[in-house]
Protein backbone atom coordinates (compact mmCIF):
# COMPACT_ATOMS: atom_id res chain seq x y z
CA UNK A 1 0.00 0.00 0.00
CA UNK A 2 1.44 3.53 -1.27
CA UNK A 3 1.37 6.66 1.23
CA UNK A 4 0.27 9.98 -0.08
CA UNK A 5 1.51 12.48 2.53
CA UNK A 6 0.62 16.46 2.88
CA UNK A 7 3.91 17.91 4.04
CA UNK A 8 3.75 21.76 5.96
CA UNK A 9 6.84 23.63 5.33
CA UNK A 10 8.25 26.11 7.98
CA UNK A 11 11.15 28.85 7.94
CA UNK A 12 14.22 28.45 10.15
CA UNK A 13 12.51 30.27 12.97
CA UNK A 14 9.81 27.73 13.49
CA UNK A 15 6.98 29.40 11.38
CA UNK A 16 4.76 28.29 8.53
CA UNK A 17 5.58 29.37 5.46
CA UNK A 18 2.24 28.57 3.61
CA UNK A 19 3.79 25.68 1.58
CA UNK A 20 2.97 22.13 1.20
CA UNK A 21 4.04 19.62 -0.88
CA UNK A 22 1.74 16.48 -1.84
CA UNK A 23 3.67 13.48 -2.90
CA UNK A 24 3.76 9.40 -2.40
CA UNK A 25 6.09 6.74 -0.63
CA UNK A 26 5.91 3.21 -0.29
CA UNK A 27 7.32 3.44 3.13
CA UNK A 28 5.66 5.10 6.36
CA UNK A 29 5.79 9.00 6.66
CA UNK A 30 6.35 10.38 10.03
CA UNK A 31 10.08 9.87 11.10
CA UNK A 32 12.35 12.72 10.66
CA UNK A 33 14.98 10.24 9.77
CA UNK A 34 13.19 10.35 6.18
CA UNK A 35 12.28 13.91 5.45
CA UNK A 36 15.32 14.34 3.93
CA UNK A 37 14.18 11.90 0.59
CA UNK A 38 10.85 13.91 1.03
CA UNK A 39 11.40 17.15 1.45
CA UNK A 40 13.89 17.00 -2.13
CA UNK A 41 15.83 19.99 -2.50
CA UNK A 42 14.11 22.17 -0.10
CA UNK A 43 16.81 23.90 2.77
CA UNK A 44 13.99 24.71 5.04
CA UNK A 45 12.09 22.35 7.50
CA UNK A 46 9.23 20.01 6.91
CA UNK A 47 6.67 18.66 9.24
CA UNK A 48 4.10 15.64 8.23
CA UNK A 49 0.82 16.98 8.28
CA UNK A 50 -1.49 14.15 6.77
CA UNK A 51 -1.38 10.80 5.16
CA UNK A 52 -3.63 8.42 3.02
CA UNK A 53 -3.67 4.86 1.58
CA UNK A 54 -3.62 3.61 -1.91
CA UNK A 55 -3.00 1.06 -4.31
CA UNK A 56 -2.11 3.52 -6.77
CA UNK A 57 -0.06 6.15 -5.18
CA UNK A 58 1.07 7.18 -8.41
CA UNK A 59 -2.36 7.78 -9.42
CA UNK A 60 -3.67 9.19 -6.44
CA UNK A 61 -1.02 11.81 -6.33
CA UNK A 62 -1.68 13.30 -9.94
CA UNK A 63 -4.96 13.74 -9.49
CA UNK A 64 -4.50 15.10 -6.27
CA UNK A 65 -2.39 17.37 -8.53
CA UNK A 66 -4.70 18.20 -11.34
CA UNK A 67 -7.30 19.22 -8.89
CA UNK A 68 -5.21 21.36 -6.37
CA UNK A 69 -3.47 22.69 -9.79
CA UNK A 70 -4.69 26.80 -9.46
CA UNK A 71 -2.53 26.34 -6.07
CA UNK A 72 0.94 26.13 -7.73
CA UNK A 73 3.06 28.51 -6.47
CA UNK A 74 3.37 31.51 -9.25
CA UNK A 75 7.52 31.52 -8.78
CA UNK A 76 7.58 27.49 -9.76
CA UNK A 77 9.11 25.47 -6.90
CA UNK A 78 8.60 21.53 -8.45
CA UNK A 79 5.14 19.67 -9.41
CA UNK A 80 4.78 18.26 -6.00
CA UNK A 81 4.66 21.91 -3.98
CA UNK A 82 1.67 24.37 -3.77
CA UNK A 83 1.08 27.61 -1.64
CA UNK A 84 -2.35 27.51 0.25
CA UNK A 85 -1.44 30.12 2.74
CA UNK A 86 -2.77 30.40 6.34
CA UNK A 87 -6.42 28.77 5.40
CA UNK A 88 -7.62 25.95 3.43
CA UNK A 89 -6.12 23.25 4.68
CA UNK A 90 -8.78 21.28 6.24
CA UNK A 91 -10.33 21.79 2.51
CA UNK A 92 -7.25 19.78 1.18
CA UNK A 93 -7.22 17.20 3.71
CA UNK A 94 -10.92 16.28 2.89
CA UNK A 95 -9.96 16.04 -0.95
CA UNK A 96 -7.04 13.91 0.21
CA UNK A 97 -9.49 11.91 2.23
CA UNK A 98 -11.84 10.78 -0.48
CA UNK A 99 -8.89 8.44 -1.81
CA UNK A 100 -8.12 7.17 1.13
CA UNK A 101 -8.58 3.45 1.13
CA UNK A 102 -8.07 2.74 4.27
CA UNK A 103 -9.57 5.74 6.67
CA UNK A 104 -8.86 4.35 10.43
CA UNK A 105 -7.98 7.64 11.92
CA UNK A 106 -9.02 11.22 12.16
CA UNK A 107 -6.86 13.52 10.30
CA UNK A 108 -3.82 15.01 12.65
CA UNK A 109 -3.21 18.16 10.97
CA UNK A 110 -2.36 21.54 13.10
CA UNK A 111 -2.49 24.78 11.45
CA UNK A 112 -2.00 26.76 14.75
CA UNK A 113 0.94 29.78 14.92
CA UNK A 114 2.64 27.76 17.46
CA UNK A 115 6.15 27.47 16.20
CA UNK A 116 7.45 24.12 15.19
CA UNK A 117 10.90 23.33 16.12
CA UNK A 118 12.32 20.21 17.71
CA UNK A 119 16.19 20.16 18.51
CA UNK A 120 16.49 16.10 17.84
CA UNK A 121 15.00 17.11 14.26
CA UNK A 122 17.45 16.70 11.45
CA UNK A 123 16.94 18.83 8.38
CA UNK A 124 18.95 18.10 5.20
CA UNK A 125 19.11 19.36 1.74
CA UNK A 126 20.31 18.40 -1.87
CA UNK A 127 22.23 20.16 -4.23
CA UNK A 128 20.78 19.90 -7.76
CA UNK A 129 24.39 19.14 -9.10
CA UNK A 130 24.38 16.18 -6.34
CA UNK A 131 22.53 13.43 -6.31
CA UNK A 132 24.00 12.74 -2.60
CA UNK A 133 22.38 14.51 0.57
CA UNK A 134 24.42 17.05 2.54
CA UNK A 135 23.99 17.41 5.86
CA UNK A 136 22.78 21.28 7.22
CA UNK A 137 22.87 21.04 10.58
CA UNK A 138 22.86 24.51 12.22
CA UNK A 139 21.72 26.99 9.83
CA UNK A 140 22.46 30.56 11.88
CA UNK A 141 25.93 29.57 12.42
CA UNK A 142 26.50 29.83 8.99
CA UNK A 143 24.69 32.63 8.53
CA UNK A 144 26.80 33.94 11.50
CA UNK A 145 30.14 33.03 9.83
CA UNK A 146 29.86 34.32 6.48
CA UNK A 147 28.49 37.58 7.87
CA UNK A 148 31.41 37.31 9.67
CA UNK A 149 33.64 36.87 6.55
CA UNK A 150 31.74 39.55 4.82
CA UNK A 151 32.08 42.06 7.36
CA UNK A 152 35.82 41.61 7.20
CA UNK A 153 35.46 41.79 3.13
CA UNK A 154 34.06 45.24 3.47
CA UNK A 155 36.85 46.55 6.49
CA UNK A 156 39.73 45.68 3.76
CA UNK A 157 37.45 47.52 0.90
CA UNK A 158 36.78 50.53 3.28
CA UNK A 159 40.95 50.31 4.20
CA UNK A 160 41.89 50.51 0.65
CA UNK A 161 39.37 52.57 -0.49
CA UNK A 162 40.53 55.22 2.52
CA UNK A 163 43.93 54.69 1.65
CA UNK A 164 43.75 55.30 -2.52
CA UNK A 165 42.34 58.75 -1.30
CA UNK A 166 44.77 59.70 1.06
CA UNK A 167 47.77 58.83 -1.15
CA UNK A 168 46.17 61.22 -4.00
CA UNK A 169 47.99 64.38 -3.90
CA UNK A 170 46.25 67.20 -2.14
CA UNK A 171 45.38 70.40 -4.66
CA UNK A 172 46.59 73.85 -3.87
CA UNK A 173 45.29 76.95 -5.24
CA UNK A 174 48.02 78.64 -7.87
CA UNK A 175 47.90 80.81 -10.81
CA UNK A 176 49.66 80.88 -13.78
CA UNK A 177 52.47 83.59 -14.43
CA UNK A 178 54.19 84.02 -17.20
CA UNK A 179 56.92 86.55 -17.35
CA UNK A 180 56.18 89.55 -19.61
CA UNK A 181 59.54 89.61 -21.25
CA UNK A 182 59.19 86.28 -22.66
CA UNK A 183 57.18 87.80 -25.11
CA UNK A 184 54.19 84.58 -24.38
CA UNK A 185 50.46 85.56 -23.10
CA UNK A 186 50.70 82.13 -21.70
CA UNK A 187 51.73 78.66 -21.14
CA UNK A 188 51.24 75.43 -23.46
CA UNK A 189 49.27 73.37 -21.53
CA UNK A 190 50.38 69.25 -22.06
CA UNK A 191 49.12 66.12 -22.43
CA UNK A 192 52.26 64.08 -20.73
CA UNK A 193 55.26 66.40 -19.02
CA UNK A 194 57.60 66.14 -21.89
CA UNK A 195 59.17 68.44 -24.62
CA UNK A 196 57.81 68.78 -27.84
CA UNK A 197 54.87 69.82 -29.70
CA UNK A 198 52.94 66.56 -30.36
CA UNK A 199 51.90 67.00 -26.29
CA UNK A 200 50.65 70.56 -26.61
CA UNK A 201 46.87 69.91 -25.88
CA UNK A 202 46.50 74.05 -25.31
CA UNK A 203 47.12 76.82 -23.63
CA UNK A 204 46.53 78.69 -20.28
CA UNK A 205 46.49 82.23 -20.23
CA UNK A 206 48.68 84.52 -18.03
CA UNK A 207 47.41 85.07 -14.47
CA UNK A 208 44.38 82.23 -14.91
CA UNK A 209 44.36 80.71 -11.64
CA UNK A 210 44.64 77.17 -11.62
CA UNK A 211 44.44 73.83 -8.99
CA UNK A 212 48.29 72.67 -8.73
CA UNK A 213 49.13 69.16 -8.10
CA UNK A 214 52.08 66.90 -8.03
CA UNK A 215 55.45 67.79 -9.95
CA UNK A 216 57.20 65.66 -12.62
CA UNK A 217 60.28 63.69 -11.58
CA UNK A 218 62.28 65.91 -13.17
CA UNK A 219 61.20 69.12 -11.72
CA UNK A 220 60.38 70.84 -14.59
CA UNK A 221 56.74 70.47 -15.34
CA UNK A 222 53.49 70.34 -12.96
CA UNK A 223 50.16 69.32 -13.23
CA UNK A 224 47.70 71.57 -13.06
CA UNK A 225 43.43 72.05 -12.80
CA UNK A 226 41.39 74.42 -14.96
CA UNK A 227 38.68 76.46 -14.04
CA UNK A 228 36.33 74.96 -16.71
CA UNK A 229 37.80 71.10 -15.70
CA UNK A 230 40.84 70.87 -18.63
CA UNK A 231 43.93 69.44 -16.41
CA UNK A 232 47.45 68.83 -18.35
CA UNK A 233 51.05 69.74 -17.23
CA UNK A 234 52.88 73.33 -17.62
CA UNK A 235 56.10 74.42 -17.04
CA UNK A 236 56.63 74.15 -13.44
CA UNK A 237 58.82 78.07 -13.31
CA UNK A 238 55.38 79.37 -14.43
CA UNK A 239 53.26 77.72 -12.05
CA UNK A 240 53.21 80.69 -8.65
Amino acid sequence: MDQVYLLQEFDFNGYPTGYYKIGKTKEEVGAYTRNRQLQGGNPRPVKPLHTISATDGYAVEAALHRRLSDCRPPNGGGAEWFYFGDTGIDFVIDIMNEYDENPVHEPSHNTSYEPFYDKEAVYFYENSYDSSPSYSGGQSDNLVAIGGVLAVLLGILVGVIVSFHSSQPKPAPARIDVPAVTGYAGANLRSEPKDGNEFIIGQVRSGEQVKAFEVSSDGKWRRVELSDGRSGWVANNFVK
